[in-house]
């Protein structure tokens, strides 16, 4: 049985200078993390022990606490288990609860106040009604939250040495993610899903003190005349907020031979794929929104595969990936484009006296991102989580070693 305890103080500090009056509000901050956490590995069967149970049979816990300055504290469990019926098969299965605290861009990065004619927006107001919009951070949020657990097992088959296939499943539930609540300002006003991020009846000393907190650029007024307090009829608070939920489920798999050769060499084959499902609920009564298989996502599914050839002297290595394809969901035509489809090769060469001369290339065809509709000019073309602009990349290694 094994222990390990421990802790410690963390300080992190982030300063910002604001460039102009137009420009971002500067800030200089910090924040304190003190934690704890004790881990434990608990051994219940052992080969040797030759049970009737199986073979091995082990459990794992973990706990952490974490008190942070400026937020909230998070204290997280995880527990695990690893047990091997017969000998050449694994059974694993985890489950934990973990946490990502916000950004301080998140946090002190300023919020934009803009005074907005009410009757633009929603109906019922009179023509010189306003309202107060606000956009950007938000000094009042929590640490995000997620509950995972996995499955998955491993066959290394006593008869087909050189073979190891695995298979797993996993489930992630976030909430209390970080977004921006109201898509539109349009309709917003009406629509009872956002009835808590809206305040119908502001008082002057409220309007008072979101001015004053109002980034480097104070009240910015859209209506064409001058802000009065006792025509603004409610507050559209639309900074970020811990509003959003994400589920992420999906197999993974991999598969690896090795065959060994005359003279010491090796010839292996590796193919490992991944199936994703996700969806995301904005806000609390909204309805799921696909993630997985459309733009600036991942694809539901992704394989790689490849062959290596290796002696004593020399390897050689080439590897092919693909993704299904994705869809823009963004405007009401909606079209598909292809995955990544890309071929890399590696190769290493030992020669006497220490002297390790290697290449890779990357994306070998030199495939380029399908091109996607964009709404200005300065838009990336291109889904920039899934593909690369780099394009063809040619690296040399040379190393040498006394």
């Amino acid at each position: 049985m094994r222990i390990a305890i421990g802790g410690g103080l963390r300080r992190t500090s982030l300063s910002l200078l604001a460039a102009s009056a137009a420009s971002t509000t500067g800030f200089d901050t910090h924040r304190y993390n003190r934690f704890g956490y004790i881990e434990t590995f608990i051994p219940l069967l052992a080969p040797g022990q030759a049970s009737a149970l199986g073979r091995s049979l082990s459990i794992t816990g973990a706990f952490r606490y974490e008190a942070n300055s400026g937020t909230a504290s998070a204290a997280v469990p995880k527990a695990g288990i690893i047990y091997a019926p017969v000998e050449g098969v694994t059974l694993k299965a985890s489950w934990g609860r973990s946490f990502r605290l916000p950004t301080f861009y998140e946090q002190y990065n300023g919020y934009a106040l803009v005074l907005l004619p009410a009757s633009s927006y929603a109906s019922g107001y009179p023509a010189s009604s306003t309202f107060l919009y606000l956009a950007g951070s938000n000094a009042n949020l929590k640490p995000e939250r997620s509950e995972n657990w996995t499955v998955s097992g491993e066959i290394k088959p006593q008869g087909l040495p050189g073979l190891t296939a695995t298979l797993g499943y996993f489930h992630f539930n976030y909430r209390n993610r970080i977004a921006t609540p109201i898509s539109s300002i349009t309709g917003a006003f009406s629509n009872d899903l956002y009835a808590s991020f809206l305040d119908p009846d502001p008082s002057q000393t409220f309007q008072d003190s979101l001015i004053a907190g109002a980034n480097s650029r104070g009240l910015q007024n859209g209506t064409g005349a001058a802000y009065d307090g006792d025509t603004v009829v409610a507050v559209l608070d639309n900074r970020y907020q811990n509003v959003a939920r994400e589920i992420y489920r999906g197999l993974t798999g991999s598969v690896r031979y090795t065959m060994v050769l005359p003279q010491g060499a090796k010839l292996g084959l590796t193919l490992d794929g991944v199936w994703i499902d996700s969806d995301r609920q904005l806000i609390a009564g909204a309805s799921m929104v696909q993630l997985a298989g459309t733009l600036f996502n991942p694809p539901h599914i992704r394989v790689r595969g490849g062959i290596s050839y290796s002696t004593r002297q020399f390897s050689l290595s080439g590897f092919a990936n693909l993704a299904s394809k994705l869809t823009d969901t963004r405007t009401s035509t909606r079209y598909s484009i292809h995955g990544p489809r890309t071929i890399d090769l590696a190769a290493l060469f030992h020669a006497s006296g220490g002297l390790d001369l290697g290449m890779t290339v990357n994306n070998l065809l030199n495939a380029k991102p399908p091109t996607i509709v964009t709404s200005s000019g300065y838009d990336t073309p291109f889904d920039s989580t899934n593909f690369s602009a780099i394009g063809r990349f040619i690296s040399v290694r040379i190393r040498k070693s006394w």
